[in-house]
C-alpha cells in the first residue's frame, strides 16, 4: 500500500512538473478619461433632468440631488455625447458611439504605454452589464484594430459590478491554455440607453452613480514581461451566488 501510494504521488508530480501553471502578468493598465466638451457639475445635471424629464416629481429631483452629493463623484463628472444634448438624444446610436468612444480611447492610451502590437493579443474579453450591442463590443475592438482571425473574442454582460473580476479570471484561465500571448480586458459601462426617467428610487441609482468610463488591462503569459510588467496575477477566486434568490434578483433589469 505504501508503494503505490509513493507511486501515485510520483506521477502527480511528475505531470505537474510536465504540465507547470503559466504564470501570468499584468503588464500594465489604462483608465479613461473622456473630453473636457463632456463635463458636466451636479448642478447642471439636476438642471437637465428637471428641464427634459417632466415627470420627475419634487420628491425624486430631491432624492437624486442627495445621492449626487453621497455618491463619491466629484465636483464635475463626464456624461456621454447624447444625453449632454439639449433634449437628450437616447438611442442605441448614441450608446453606440459612447461605447466606441470609451473602448477605442482606452485601448489607444494601454498601447502607447505598452509598446505592445494589437497584432499580438490574442485573447480579448470586453465587459458591460447593461449594453450589449450586435456586433459585440469584443468584436468592434477587433474590427477597429484588424486583429488576427483566430483572436479570442469573448463579450461578458448581465453581470453587475462582479463582472470585471470575472473577466479578469476568464482571461487567466484562456492565458494557461494559449502559450506566449497577450490578453486584453476591457471593463465599462453605457449610461446613454439606460438613463431612468421614472420615480422608483431603487432604480434612479444608475442616473447618480454612473457616468462615461472604462479601464483596460493587458496580461501577458511571456516571461520574457516578467520584470517588465508591474505585477503577477497569482489567484482569482469566485464565488457565484446566483443559486440565492436575494442574490439573483439584487440587480433586475425590467
Amino acid at each position: 500500500m505504501t508503494a503505490f501510494i509513493m507511486l501515485a504521488l510520483l506521477l502527480l508530480i511528475l505531470v505537474r512538473l510536465k504540465n507547470p501553471k503559466r504564470k501570468v502578468y499584468l503588464v500594465d493598465f489604462s483608465c479613461y478619461k473622456p473630453v473636457v466638451s463632456q463635463e458636466i457639475t451636479k448642478e447642471r445635471m439636476l438642471y437637465k433632468m428637471r428641464r427634459h424629464v417632466s415627470n420627475f416629481t419634487d420628491e425624486t429631483m430631491e432624492f437624486t440631488r442627495k445621492m449626487l452629493e453621497r455618491s463619491g463623484a466629484g465636483p464635475v463628472a463626464y456624461l456621454s455625447k447624447g444625453l449632454l444634448m439639449d433634449p437628450p438624444d437616447i438611442c442605441i446610436a448614441r450608446a453606440r458611439e459612447e461605447a466606441e468612444n470609451v473602448l477605442f480611447g482606452v485601448f489607444d492610451m494601454l498601447l502607447a504605454k505598452t509598446g505592445v502590437d494589437p497584432a499580438k493579443v490574442g485573447i480579448v474579453v470586453t465587459n458591460c452589464c447593461a449594453f450589449s450591442p450586435v456586433p459585440s463590443l469584443s468584436a468592434m475592438i477587433v474590427n477597429r484594430y484588424k486583429m488576427k482571425d483566430d483572436v479570442l473574442s469573448y463579450n461578458l454582460s448581465g453581470m453587475g459590478c462582479s463582472g470585471s473580476l470575472i473577466a479578469v479570471g476568464l482571461a487567466k484561465e484562456l492565458l494557461q491554455v494559449h502559450e506566449n500571448t497577450y490578453a486584453l480586458i476591457v471593463s465599462t459601462e453605457n449610461v446613454t440607453e439606460n438613463f431612468y426617467q421614472g420615480n422608483n428610487r431603487a432604480m434612479l441609482l444608475i442616473n447618480c452613480l454612473f457616468r462615461v468610463g472604462a479601464t483596460a488591462i493587458l496580461l501577458s503569459n511571456h516571461s520574457s514581461d516578467r520584470h517588465s510588467s508591474k505585477y503577477e496575477l497569482r489567484h482569482a477566486v469566485r464565488t457565484c451566488t446566483a443559486s440565492s434568490d436575494r442574490s439573483y434578483n439584487c440587480i433586475f433589469q425590467v
